[in-house]
């Protein structure tokens, strides 16, 4: 049941519909109708009875489904009307986590909701629609944007099991002394990273020149320069796989002789 609907709603329309039309929808019925009026003043339509009813249903339905034109006194009516329909519909609306994880008693929690506040939603929605008519957010006045944060329900039972993250966590704390909050390591490990990189691109145009050069040789087919690019690329891979391994061991030894 529509909550003040006489009081608060007189501007609206009096079989309003649940939902207002976007602006882009609006301008497509406008356009219905204008290729309607067309078809009636042109000479080779024949079926003049059959657009005519096309016309007659897009104008009942672009009347009874755009959003009206407010007054100024009446944009403050709705303005105050849409933040009055805000707050009750936050009144015991399920959270995000509570739709997706469904812990015992969301479904109920949901039904109840939807039950006690399901008019109020359409005559939200209708009225931002009404505040906003030259938007065509497909969005606008959903309740998603109007779900809490925090939830009411026991999450340990839910149907979706998730991960609860707590910050700082146990290793944060535990490591909190260990951190180089100087960031000297951190500067020392982008020097290594520049040259590292640096060392690719060398060794990437070496690979190129290495395939120029091969292609001018007599004989050279594309299967043959196919299959050298893939050998340089396998020995690219296994060389750096091998200072990675050595990188590691260097890591673990120097742990090993700090402990």
């Amino acid at each position: 049941m529509e909550v003040h609907v006489k009081e608060h709603a007189s501007y609206e329309k009096p079989n309003k519909p649940e939902h207002y039309l976007t602006a882009d929808q609006v301008r497509q019925k406008k356009e219905d109708i204008a290729k309607c009026d067309a078809k009636l003043a042109s000479p080779v339509i024949e079926e003049k009875k059959q657009v005519r009813e096309q016309r007659r249903l897009a104008e009942k339905s672009l009347e009874y489904q755009a959003p009206p034109e407010l007054s100024p006194l009446e944009r403050d009516k709705v303005a105050r009307r849409v933040q009055e329909l805000e707050g009750r519909l936050r009144q015991g609306l399920p959270t995000a986590e509570e739709m997706r994880k469904k812990p015992p008693g969301a479904v109920t929690k949901h039904q109840a909701w939807e039950r006690n506040h399901k008019q109020e939603l359409f005559e939200y929605r209708r009225g931002l629609r009404m505040l906003n008519p030259d938007s065509n957010d497909s969005e606008l006045g959903s309740v998603e944007r109007l779900r809490p944060q925090s939830n009411s329900l026991n999450m340990d039972n839910a149907y979706i099991p998730g991960k609860n993250f707590n910050f700082p966590s146990e290793q944060f704390k535990e490591n909190y002394d260990r951190i180089d909050w100087d960031g000297n390591s951190s500067n020392e490990q982008v020097s290594e990273l520049a040259a590292e990189m640096a060392e690719m691109k060398k060794e990437l145009e070496e690979l190129r020149s290495v395939g120029s050069t091969k292609k001018k040789e007599k004989g050279w087919t594309p299967e043959k320069r196919a299959e050298a690019a893939e050998k340089a690329r396998a020995n690219l891979l296994a060389r750096r796989q091998l200072e990675a391994e050595e990188a590691a061991a260097s890591v673990q030894s120097d742990t090993a002789q700090a402990e």
